[in-house]
Formats: structure tokens, sequence, C-alpha cells
């Protein structure tokens, strides 16, 4: 097996116009990979992006100002191995804060995230001073296991499973006297799997046994939308060294006599006994770092 192409993309943007007192920022950015080849392999995404409208006009001959910002921030990861996709992991989280001195609704604010591991959904509305760490989440994200008849008894078994962990904390601050409102992600997910395919024929086994750890990573995406000092933020990637172990083995299998009918015995397989292992595939990647500045 050998690791596929490592994909990065960075995609960016900047806005700014102004037009009769309005004016207008955006930023965003993003980054996605993809690890191992066609049989196993893991990929992750995660994205940031912020927003702020500010705005001066007359009413009653005084000036007024209002403001709105919005910050976000996305990542998933998945697994596929033998063709069966699973998602392992999502998470978004926005934050919003609106104020119009022309109005006399005040400051007004929302947030927002949504956690899934394993095809669970883990969600909390949001609010502001808010800091949150969830538990240590594990599920079992992908168990294929397959079984083809071939011709004179013999039998193609194929087995995929996959395991993922997930653990997050969320800091928000959406402070309406700084005027500033700040999101940071820190979500770390790990995903694991071993795949086998193995050929019976009654009393003879061959196959191939991979353990695969397809993904260790930590992301930390910080998000900040700030009235006096505009739009900042980062998507922050660590990942440890993923590794794939491939071996090939034969067994014999063990037989005893199940019965005797008028003095004959009748044989019937008890079990295996491994015969020999052969390694294949020892590889494992470089552990990967990069900070991604949104623009």
């Amino acid at each position: 097996m050998k690791p596929a192409t490592c994909l990065l993309s960075l995609s960016t943007a900047l806005l700014l116009s102004t037009a009769a007192g309005a004016q207008d920022q955006s930023i965003q950015g993003s980054f996605s990979r993809s690890i191992g080849d066609s049989n196993a392999r893991a990929y992750v995404g995660a994205d940031g992006a912020a927003s702020l409208s500010r705005d001066s006009y007359l009413q009653n001959g005084i000036q007024e100002h209002a403001f709105d910002m919005h910050v976000e921030t996305h990542a998933a990861a998945g697994a596929q191995v033998f063709g069966v996709t699973a998602e392992a992991f999502r998470f978004d989280a926005e934050a919003s804060m609106a104020d119009d001195s022309g109005s006399a609704s005040g400051t007004q604010g929302s947030a927002s995230r949504l956690l899934r591991v394993g095809g669970s959904t883990y969600y909390a509305a949001g609010e502001f001073d808010l800091t949150w760490q969830s538990p240590r989440y594990s599920s079992r994200v992908l168990n294929a296991n397959r079984n083809f008849y071939l011709a004179l008894g013999v039998t193609l078994n194929v087995r995929a499973t996959a395991d993922v962990t997930a653990e997050l904390d969320v800091t928000l601050n959406a402070n309406p006297f700084e005027h500033q409102v700040r999101l940071t992600a820190t979500p770390h997910v790990t995903l694991r799997g071993a795949a086998s395919a193995s050929f019976n024929a009654y009393l003879l086994r061959a196959g191939i046994w991979a353990s695969l750890n397809l993904l260790d990573m930590t992301l930390e995406t910080p998000v900040v939308a700030d009235l006096e000092d505009g739009l900042s933020g980062d998507v922050i990637v660590a990942t440890q060294p993923v590794s794939v172990s491939m071996v090939a083995y034969l067994d014999r299998g063990t037989v005893s006599c199940a019965r005797r009918v008028w003095g004959v015995c009748y044989w019937w397989r008890t079990g295996w006994s491994r015969v020999i292992t052969l390694p294949l595939v020892s590889w494992s990647s470089s552990p990967f770092q990069q900070t991604i500045p949104l623009f």
C-alpha cells in the first residue's frame, strides 16, 4: 500500500467596500488533507470565517452608528476502508453580535454549536461568555464484514473496522462592552482501524491483515471580529504520525474425530494453527503542523 499524495488547499478572500457611510469586511480560509490510498484513507477538513459590517447614518439630526459582526468555524473528518466511507467527526460553531445606537433594541447576540461523533449528534445552544469542554466520545464508525463464496468450497472474507475518539474545547466571548466576538474551537480526533481479507478452503486459510492508524489530529481555529481592530483568525492544524502495517499469513486447520460410525471416524475442523507470517508493508508518515491565516 502506497500513501497517496497529501492534498492541501487554501482559499482566502477579502472584501472591503465603502458606500454611503457603510463599510463591510469579510475573511475566510480553509484546509483539507487526505492520507492513504483507495483501500484505506483518512480525510480531514477545516475552515473559518468572519464578517464585520459598520454603518453611520443621520437620524433626527443625530449621527447614529450600527454594526453587525459574525464569526464561524467548521471541521470534519472521516475514513474510507475498502470503498466504504464513514463520517467520524463533524463540528460547527458560530456566533454573532449586532448593535444600532438608533434603535431601542440594544445589543443583540446569538451563538450555536453542533458536534457529531460517529454519526451521533451532541448539540447545546450557546450563550455569551461561554466556555465548554466536551467529554471524550468514542464510537465505531465503520464495521464491514463481507463473505464471497467461490468455487470448490473456497470462501473470501473481507473485514474492515474503524473506531473514532473525539473531544472538543470551545471558548466563546461575545463582549458588547468591548464590541468584540471571539470564537476558539480546539477539537482533537483519533481514528484507528483494521482490515483483513482471507481465503478459506476448509483446511487451509491464507490472508492479509492490516492495522491502520488513520488519524491523530488537533485543530485550533481562533476567529475574532473586533469593531476597532477589524477581523483576524487562523486555522492551526497539527497531526501525529499516521501508520499502516500489513502482514500476510497462512493457517492450517486442526482436526479431530467428531464421531465414529461403524468404526469409521468422521473428521471435523476444530481450529487454526498459524504456519507462516510474512510482513508486507510497514509505513509511517511524518508529523505535520501548519498555521493557515484567514485573509
